[in-house]
This record gives C-alpha cells, sequence and structure tokens, in this order.
C-alpha cells in the first residue's frame, strides 16, 4: 500500500521523467539474447538504436507491479522521505 499512494505515484512519475532510457536499457544489456522475441532485433545494439528512436512512455502506475517485486527499488522508494 505505500507505494500506491499519490505522493509515492508523484515520486515514481518525477523518477521516470529523469531516467536516460539509454543508461536503462543497458541494465539488460547481458540479458537480452534470453529476453528478446521472435520479432526484436538480433543484437541488443540494434534493439537499442530502435528503442531510442522512439522511447515508450510507462506511467507511473504501470511501473508498480515491477516495485513490488524488487526488495531493492521498494527500499530505495521508502528511502525517499518519511512522514512530517
Amino acid at each position: 500500500m505505500i507505494v500506491r499512494n499519490p505522493e509515492h505515484l508523484d515520486r515514481i512519475r518525477e523518477k521516470l521523467n529523469t531516467l536516460d532510457p539509454a543508461e536503462v536499457l543497458e541494465h539488460i544489456r547481458d540479458d537480452y539474447p534470453n529476453i528478446r522475441g521472435v520479432s526484436d532485433p538480433l543484437t541488443f545494439d540494434e534493439y537499442k538504436e530502435t528503442f531510442l528512436k522512439k522511447p515508450v512512455e510507462v506511467p507511473a502506475v504501470r511501473v508498480l507491479p515491477e516495485l513490488v517485486r524488487s526488495k531493492r527499488v521498494v527500499g530505495a522508494l521508502a528511502s525517499l522521505g518519511g512522514r512530517p
């Protein structure tokens, strides 16, 4: 419930706006051969180039399912600020 409140959604939205898509993509470089779909480019670099031409905008609320599965991300979100 903590990450579903409006304040945290605003923080997630702000953070998403500051992320560099190229940097974020680099986190999947090593896994790309395992997660590549049949219609995706053969190499990660081709995928990255194609993606960066038209990055996907992800609403904050769609990020939540991944956040609740990640102990690291939940910890980081919790450290963004406490109660006044």
